[in-house]
């Protein structure tokens, strides 16, 4: 066998290691407007779509500098494949969740734009909804959330599988 050939195998097997785990965390949930108890119970859901992962030091910001919304997730935590992981303020009444924080401000009624990152700071997904929510008249307790095509809104499931929403898309 040549050196080439033996080089180029070799490579393949090194960096095909690095690609074990396919870890894809989305934010799959939001409920931006609170619930019908409080405006400022304000919750966000993680989804991983991929294998399990630890999700320890991973970032949820805003796009503004400095940040108002900084979320940082604690030590010791993992995502199963398949599972969600609910973030609430501190003030919300849902009672399934798995991390309160305080959100730093909470979020914005009018918009937001949400950057999920891993611990190391690679972006792992972008939502930009600065320009306003959908179902932004602010009327009912709706939640955006992802269908597996586009967002859409309908009654809050933290911590479960959204409702199918394909009739509602936005």
């Amino acid at each position: 066998m040549s050196k080439k050939l033996i080089l180029v195998f070799v490579g393949v097997i090194f960096f095909s290691g690095f690609n074990v785990a396919n870890a894809d965390v989305i934010i799959n949930e939001v409920a931006w407007k609170g619930t019908h108890t409080g405006s400022t119970h304000e919750w966000l859901e993680l989804f991983n779509t991929g294998t399990s992962v630890d999700i320890s030091g991973w970032t949820i910001k805003d796009g503004e500098t400095p940040a108002q919304l900084n979320i940082t997730l604690p030590p010791g935590v993992t995502i199963g494949s398949g599972s969600f992981y609910v973030i609430k303020r501190t003030t919300s009444d849902i009672t399934l969740f798995d991390f309160s924080t305080s959100f730093s401000g909470g979020l914005s009624d009018s918009g937001e734009k949400l950057i999920l990152a891993d611990s190391v700071g690679i972006v792992k997904q972008i939502l930009n909804f600065s320009s306003g929510w959908p179902d932004s008249a602010m009327t009912s307790d709706k939640t955006m959330q992802w269908n597996g095509l586009s967002w859409a809104t309908a009654a809050p499931t933290p911590g479960v599988a959204n409702q199918n929403l394909a009739t509602s898309s936005i």
